[in-house]
């Protein structure tokens, strides 16, 4: 259930249950008529070139607004489904929930104006000049936005979006709610990569961390001293003993192998063999085969296990780093450099030399995609 009036606020509780009927229904305040249509919109920095039908919704072309100073905005109004109703709660707030959705298939910036409403008879034309202001970004010049789609990219996304959003409808309504904010989180590091970039980051490792919670079990990683049982015998004659024995008990106990977990749900759900195919760049010298430029690194395809995993373990301490201090992580650029996969950090230290080995952005984007999709799929009811 919705406030009655949004103040210019969001609230993200209030959004999750406008994409599932029956979870929407349930928190309606009372009953209206489906007869009068609603719309939403959302604001995207691509161009959606033709009608995108998702079966009990639809959204429609973008309409581009130019603003100052190298800015444009990209409009697109919803069709909203049936069950979204006029009255007490707000049909707006289904382009939240769906802009969240966008985003996470197409790894790019979409965002939903948080209180316009919209006219049904005519959608969009009274509110153009406000709802530009939702989503502004650089369309010309140095920092501009890759705004143009192939016809195959933007088909890819639609089925994408159409397989999510199938996919979150046929899962427990447990899995739907931690699911749908897991992606928010993705979607929040989307929208704030070009203001700060360690909390875009850390933001992408939190969400992983939250699933590989659920998807890989701390039994995988537990593991018993191989003295353990000698120290029990010593442990029935020696008091002292016995109590520190049951105090190390209890703190191995409290171990959740998070950063463990991390990395063996990053190796399951997304292996490192399809890393190619899913991450894109930019720049299309970065695409290619290995060269020159890429010093300190070797294709991810080439590298041990061991290799990545460690270097995945060091992404997890990136994100502690960033919680518990505030610190940022080592990259010095905030899209990928010659390297699609990994950035490489030269670290000096007086007499001492090292070269660290760090994922791009999009590298841990994509990873974050792929891995929750593919971990969402075991989630569907058979």
């Amino acid at each position: 259930m919705s406030r009655a009036v949004l103040s210019d606020h969001v609230l993200f509780r209030e959004c999750i249950f406008y994409l599932r009927e029956d979870l929407y229904l349930q928190t309606q305040r009372g009953s209206t008529s489906k007869d009068k249509k609603t719309f939403s919109c959302i604001c995207t920095t691509f161009f959606i070139t033709k009608e995108w039908d998702l079966g009990s919704f639809s959204i429609n072309p973008s309409n581009k607004v130019n603003l100052a100073f190298r800015r444009a905005s990209l409009i697109s109004v919803i069709n909203n489904p049936s069950w979204i109703t006029e009255g007490f709660e707000h049909p707006l707030l289904f382009g939240e929930i769906l802009s969240c959705l966008v985003s996470f298939i197409s790894l790019l910036a979409v965002k939903s104006p948080r209180d316009v409403e919209l006219d049904s008879s005519d959608p969009i034309q009274e509110s153009f000049s406000e709802i530009a202001l939702t989503l502004p970004f650089v369309s010309a010049g140095t920092g501009a936005h890759q705004t143009k789609l192939t016809i195959e990219q933007e088909d890819k996304l639609i089925e994408e979006l159409k397989e999510l959003v199938s996919t979150l409808n046929n899962i427990e309504k447990k899995d739907y709610l931690f699911s749908i904010q897991v992606i928010r989180l993705i979607h929040l590091s989307i929208l704030v990569k070009r203001d700060d970039f360690g909390l875009a980051y850390s933001l992408l490792v939190f969400a992983i961390e939250a699933v590989a919670q659920e998807a890989i079990s701390r039994k995988v990683f537990r593991e018993q001293h191989p003295k353990e049982k000698e120290w029990g015998e010593k442990a029935k004659n020696d008091d002292d003993f016995k109590e520190l024995l049951r105090v190390y008990k209890d703190s191995r106990g409290k171990d959740k192998y998070l950063s463990k977990r991390f990395t063996r749900f990053i190796i399951k759900f997304c292996p490192p063999d399809t890393w190619e195919e899913i991450v894109d760049s930019k720049d299309h010298f970065s695409d290619g085969e290995w060269n020159n430029h890429m010093k300190g690194t070797e294709h991810p395809s080439k590298m041990k296990t061991e290799e990545i995993e460690d270097i995945l373990n060091k992404v997890y301490d990136y994100r502690s780093r960033f919680v518990h201090s505030g610190t940022q992580p080592p990259h010095q650029f905030p899209e990928s450099s010659f390297n699609k996969f990994f950035e490489t950090t030269q670290i000096f230290d007086g007499d001492l030399h090292a070269t660290q080995i760090n994922p791009t952005y999009e590298l841990m984007l994509a990873i974050a995609k792929h891995s929750i999709i593919n971990w969402l799929r075991t989630k569907v009811k058979k």
